[in-house]
């Protein structure tokens, strides 16, 4: 998705506000994303009984807030963005402006940072997962040790 909005021009989309669907969807999937990792750490410490503990519990914070963190700035501005240019995009007949695609480019989506908080978003996002991973792993590897012993 970051390579996607990175090599991201004007020309390539039609209608500026398919950006805020592109968005909102990307916000859903994140939602049920993070709805799904909290029922993977539910199973793991009451069904397997692996409970986490100090910076495990500090990484799984980190996790949790990162992503949430993470999607908001990551979609939101792409939503907000979208609206604000499928509304300018539209016939003057119908309450919109009539502006180009170009013209929305340049004058919506950079300066609202959309290129900016976009991948702002994205690596937030990533780092959290990436924290979460390794605290899932740390934790795996104590309770592995634990067990054997």
């Amino acid at each position: 998705m970051l390579s996607f909005l990175i090599a991201y021009n004007a020309s390539d989309t039609p209608f500026a506000g398919a950006w805020f669907n592109f968005g909102y969807i990307r916000y859903l999937i994140g939602v049920i994303a993070i709805g799904m990792i909290a029922m993977i750490y539910r199973y793991f410490e009451h069904t397997l009984s692996i409970t986490y503990h100090r910076v495990t519990k500090v990484l799984t914070a980190l996790n949790f807030v990162l992503m949430n963190v993470g999607i908001v700035i990551a979609t939101w501005p792409m939503m907000i963005a979208g609206y604000i240019g499928g509304v300018s995009e539209m016939s003057s007949d119908f309450g919109g402006k009539g502006i180009d695609v170009h013209q929305i480019h340049q004058t919506i989506f950079v300066p609202l940072g959309v290129t900016i908080w976009v991948p702002v978003g994205i690596v937030t996002l990533a780092l959290g997962i990436i924290l979460g991973c390794i605290g899932f792993l740390i934790n795996l590897a104590r309770n592995t040790r634990e067990r054997v012993q």
